[in-house]
């Protein structure tokens, strides 16, 4: 496995960012229950939301989004995620499979942020 084909690839990250109408998403990546932010270039609009690392946690995360997407009128989400473990692949190929923006950071930005 390459690293680029892990979406680790800046010029495109920057491409997502600077786009109206964007919904930014964070995912702290762990064993059992992962954790996301949800939020615009203005402001954060869901600080705290957990998953459970099964299809319906997965199920559920996707239909919170879209939700989100609707309400706030976004046309574009960029996922960015942390590659912790082996525990972040099976939700990554979900969401890539579902056809949105994702990107890898590093984890200490997703704990300090």
């Amino acid at each position: 496995m390459r690293l680029k084909d892990y979406a680790r690839n800046h010029k495109r990250r920057k491409e997502y960012v600077q786009q109206p109408g964007l919904l930014l998403v964070g995912v702290e990546v762990s064993k059992s229950k992962h954790g996301a932010c949800i939020g615009t270039q203005a402001g954060v609009i869901c600080r705290k939301f957990s998953f459970i690392h099964c299809r319906e946690g997965f199920r559920l995360f996707e239909s919170a989004l879209r939700k989100k997407m609707f309400r706030h009128n976004r046309k574009r989400v960029l996922i960015a995620m942390e590659p912790s473990g082996m525990y972040w692949y099976a939700l990554f190929e979900r969401l890539k499979g579902c056809g949105y923006g994702l990107c890898l950071v590093n984890c200490k930005a997703v704990r300090n942020n």
